[in-house]
């Protein structure tokens, strides 16, 4: 135990140091497609490896990768994908959905990013991407039982997560519970399955929006019904547990909201949301005019309210910001706000640094000087 955790201790620290003196996160470098395997009907796993021979990046179970995608009017999208599997030296693990338009609103294009890596990315293909990034990760100094809960694609990052326990706590208790729509849907059953054989201590349960009586009555704790905190709250001896919650946003709001009225600390709940870009509220049309200093480029712009936010607004105008998922989760749009205020059009999974805001996701508030 205590070899494992100098180790990973070892891993955060030189992490945090690398990062004094070369920020290699932020370089993007370029990778290769060694292997590409099929997950499911709709879920790739490729396994990435340095260009230049070079050895990956470490990194913390739950982190991403933020990839270089050529498509697009402008010719490239950012977009961030989990590292799906705990480190090794040789090579990166991504999964990716292949995703189709929202459902609710089939008019709108399906997922260009995704699309592209499924449909024409290959084996020795050379993609660009820089990391490993992300707050979702292990907190290590905690010492309340843990409940590692997944929707859909959003087991990525959680076994990941229960990876890295259990490479240096290989006899914690853990309690998972998984969400698919069928079973047609549920992606690394094989490695979940071969976990739980190793760790008879995990216990692990799967939903299933759809399931067949045949299917229920072979597959022990498995249930045809959406997840939900009643049922959670049944299975778990009591709620005072550390929850590491991934998946869609309708599931985390319930989730999260439950969990708070029960009672349950922010810092016992940690969570990212995986949803597709287009997946924001609604909002007004802001009838409101305000000025907006880019002091980098030198331009005063007049807001008027037709843009969604203030990425696409700066975009619009010729001055390029950085953005990556477009729904507020990875950082990647965060910009220094020297003077004015925002008002965020939806729930972002990621909060940044005082004096800054999430581009892809706010609207200004006032007259405003940003540096960019």
């Amino acid at each position: 135990m205590a070899d494992a955790e100098s180790r990973r201790g070892s891993l955060e620290n030189s992490r945090h140091s690398d990062c004094e003196t070369r920020d290699v996160r932020h370089n993007f470098n370029s990778y290769r497609v060694e292997r590409i395997v099929d997950e499911s009907f709709e879920v790739k796993s490729f396994y990435l490896k340095r260009a230049d021979g070079r050895l990956v990046e470490n990194y913390l179970p739950g982190q991403h990768l933020m990839f270089k995608i050529p498509t697009g009017a402008d010719g490239m999208t950012l977009r961030v994908y989990t590292l799906s599997d705990i480190y090794n030296s040789e090579t990166y693990r991504t999964s990716v959905k292949k995703e189709g338009p929202p459902i609710e609103n089939p008019t709108l294009p399906a997922g260009e990013a995704s699309n592209y890596l499924h449909n024409t990315l290959a084996v020795g293909d050379i993609i660009e991407a820089r990391g490993p990034l992300g707050d979702f990760t292990f907190d290590w100094a905690s010492k309340r039982p843990t409940t590692l809960i997944a929707g859909g694609i959003g087991i990525t990052p959680i076994l990941a997560i229960l990876k890295g326990i259990l490479r240096d706590r290989p006899n914690q208790h853990i309690h998972l519970f998984l969400a698919f729509k069928t079973t047609r849907h549920q992606i690394f059953k094989n490695e979940i399955d071969h976990i739980l054989k190793q760790h008879p201590q995990i216990i692990c349960h799967l939903f299933f929006d759809e399931m067949s009586e045949s299917e229920l009555s072979h597959s022990p704790n498995s249930h045809a019904r959406r997840i939900d905190l009643d049922v959670i709250a049944r299975i778990l001896p009591d709620l005072q547990q550390s929850f590491y919650i991934c998946g869609a946003l309708p599931m985390m709001t319930s989730l999260v909201d439950r969990l708070k009225d029960a009672g349950i600390s922010d810092q016992d709940i940690h969570t990212e949301v995986f949803r597709h870009s287009h997946e924001v509220e609604t909002q007004p049309i802001d009838t409101r005019h305000y000025e907006i200093h880019f002091t980098h480029t030198g331009k005063t712009i007049l807001w008027t309210g037709e843009h969604k936010n203030l990425l696409e607004f700066a975009k619009s105008h010729g001055i390029p910001l950085t953005a990556g998922c477009m729904t507020g989760s990875c950082g990647a749009c965060s910009i220094e706000v020297e003077d004015g205020e925002v008002e965020y059009t939806h729930t972002t999974a990621h909060k940044p640094k005082d004096g800054h805001c999430l581009a892809c996701s706010c609207k200004p508030k006032s007259e405003m000087r940003i540096n960019a």
